[in-house]
């Protein structure tokens, strides 16, 4: 199995996931910032998981401007789809769906919300007021360094989601064995049967000829 991780970070909560997400997965695994390299080539791979972070409510421009142009070749791979957000259950739930195309929505092996985490120390003076406007924090974090925030990425989230593309992975390999079994039996049945329909054709052309050149020899002999 060859998978690409593709991903947009802002302040490297998304980087960070995709990168436990990748030591969880089976197989050849390479990562892709669409910030870095937003022209990325996907036809080597048979595994593409697309992630970004929620701000102000919507994904990246990047993973956005991803789907678009590659959902022709996304067509035929299995696909995964991740967010970095703090919401958790239904909000988590209805943050996925608005930040993926429906046809990846509706492919995809795997959906996951990752959790998130405040990374205060690179955030600008408005990403803070927004931080503390969302946590509700605003009084008491003026007086208590709000970096040091718990992280909330959810790694069980991250383990489930490798969990079930390796099991997908195994099945599809079972299936292919299977099948290829399947058909090189019947194939070589079928090359047994005309094998079979060949030889007893060639030996009724041998009786007839012969049966042919006998009635010849006896009229001749006449």
């Amino acid at each position: 199995m060859k998978t690409l991780i593709v991903y947009a970070t802002k302040h490297g909560c998304t980087e960070k996931c995709a990168e436990e997400l990748s030591g969880l997965l089976e197989g050849e695994v390479n990562l892709c910032n669409l910030k870095k390299e937003p022209f990325v080539d996907i036809s080597q791979y048979d595994v593409v998981i697309i992630g970004g972070s929620i701000y102000a409510g919507r994904i990246q421009n990047e993973v956005r401007n991803f789907c678009e142009d590659k959902m022709n070749f996304l067509d035929n791979k299995r696909i995964g789809l991740f967010i970095c957000c703090m919401f958790e259950g239904e909000k988590a739930e209805t943050q996925i769906l608005s930040s993926f195309p429906k046809e990846l929505l509706e492919k995809a092996i795997s959906k996951q919300c990752f959790g998130g985490e405040f990374n205060l120390s690179g955030m600008n003076f408005f990403e803070k007021i927004i931080v503390r406007m969302v946590t509700k924090t605003g009084n008491e974090s003026k007086n208590k360094d709000i970096k040091d925030m718990p992280s909330k990425i959810i790694s069980k989230n991250i383990r489930l989601m490798a969990e079930t593309m390796n099991k997908a992975w195994h099945r599809e390999e079972l299936y292919y064995k299977y099948y290829k079994s399947y058909f090189i039996q019947n194939a070589y049945g079928n090359i047994k049967c005309s094998y079979t329909v060949v030889i007893n054709a060639i030996y009724e052309a041998v009786l007839m000829f012969k049966k042919a050149y006998n009635q010849y020899i006896v009229v001749s002999s006449w």
